[in-house]
Formats: structure tokens, sequence, C-alpha cells
């Protein structure tokens, strides 16, 4: 269905261009022969497909996973930007990827081998500054070569994943929390604490509509 996000309100002021509908998020993630050999774009499409996984994550808090934030099947963290608490359960695709991208560096505190584990201050700064233009230089180049009209930045997992949930019907306090929200308008939600038996369900309802393409999904929360 063309445009079937635009009128779905997500608890704040939406940019609906960062918001891709579900024929072009599966142009992008689902993997299809012929397929792309770039491996570049296969490594943007990695990226887009976990932070999608893992609840919309920002790609700065992809970036800086640490080895210590994944244990018993579940990757726990504060968000660099707002300190919140995030917990994503991590689901075969989603393991599969990380094992693809992981860090082999055993000096390194990071999960994944994007940013240089020895740097620190102005100079980690820059590195993480330079892999971000990358990133988005290869999505518009993945979002070219599969068709997609939306627009593609690192920002396009995040909006996609809370408004696909309110689409679905997920309460947005799940959602606020999901993404870890800090403003002020969510905070009661943070207050009942959902906990990852609800979150899990809420992600599954997500990932169920775009990759399975099951759209009673909405139906069934």
């Amino acid at each position: 269905i063309p445009h079937q996000f635009r009128d779905v309100f997500t608890g704040r002021k939406a940019d609906h261009r960062r918001v891709l509908e579900r024929d072009d998020m599966q142009k992008l993630l689902v993997e299809r022969d012929p397929d792309i050999t770039s491996p570049g774009m296969a490594w943007a499409r990695a990226c887009l497909e976990l932070m999608f996984r893992f609840h919309g994550m920002p790609f700065v808090d992809l970036a800086h996973l640490r080895k210590s934030d994944l244990k018993d099947g579940y990757l726990t963290l504060r968000r660099r930007k707002t300190g919140m608490p995030l917990s994503a359960r991590v689901d075969g695709r989603a393991m599969q990827l990380l094992e693809r991208y992981r860090n082999r560096d055993g000096t390194s505190p990071y999960l994944l081998c994007f940013l240089d584990g020895n740097l620190e201050g102005m100079a980690a700064y820059r590195d993480y500054q330079r892999i971000l233009r990358l990133l988005n230089s290869r999505l518009r180049a993945l979002a070219l070569w599969k068709k997609v009209q939306g627009k593609v930045t690192s920002y396009s997992a995040r909006h996609t994943w809370a408004t696909v949930g309110r689409y679905c019907h997920i309460p947005i306090e799940v959602i606020s929390e999901g993404l870890g929200h800090a403003s002020v308008t969510t905070t009661e939600g943070y207050m009942k604490g959902f906990g990852n038996s609800r979150m899990d369900r809420a992600n599954k309802v997500i990932m169920n509509y775009i990759f399975k393409g099951l759209s009673n999904a909405v139906d069934k929360w």
C-alpha cells in the first residue's frame, strides 16, 4: 500500500522522509538472487538490518557496542545520547550478522569491527564520523541498486521501526522504551518497565510484518 505510514503518529513530530514503506524495506533487507556483490553495500545492508532488528538502534550505539554488552542472547547497554537503558534480544539472523562483522582484535573493547578501539577523544570522534559518512554513502548506493524511492540513511531503521510499531497497534509506551527515548512525554512508559518478554513480543510483530509480510500481525498485538 503506497504511503501506508504517512499518517501514523509515533508520539513526536515525525519526519516521514525517513520512514520507508514495507516494500522498500523488503527490497533492502531480504536477500534474493541475483543479489548485491559489493562488499560495501553488503556491509551497509547488514548495518541497516541490525539497527532495525535491535529496535531501531541508532548507528552510534551499534558501532560502539562493546563485547561485554552481549550476554545470554541479549544486548544490554545504555544509549550514548541519553544514557537510557536498552535491552534487545539477539535472534538467529542478528547473531549471524554479528558474527560476520565481529571484531577479531583481542585488544579492542568493541563487539563489531567498525571502529578503531585504540583511539580516544577527538581522534575517536573523527573515526566514528568517518564510518558514519561511509555508511550513508553506501546506503544511498544500495537504495539506487534496489530501486528504492525513499531516502535511505542511518536514521531509516529507527524511524521505520517506530512507525511500523504504531501501525501494528503496539502501545506507544512500549515503542518509546524500545527506542530508549528520554523525552518527558514518554517518562510514564519507562516507569512501568515492560521487561524483555513484552519487548520481545513487540519486536517479533514488527519483524514478521516486514520480513514475512504478515499483515495479520497488526491484529495480534
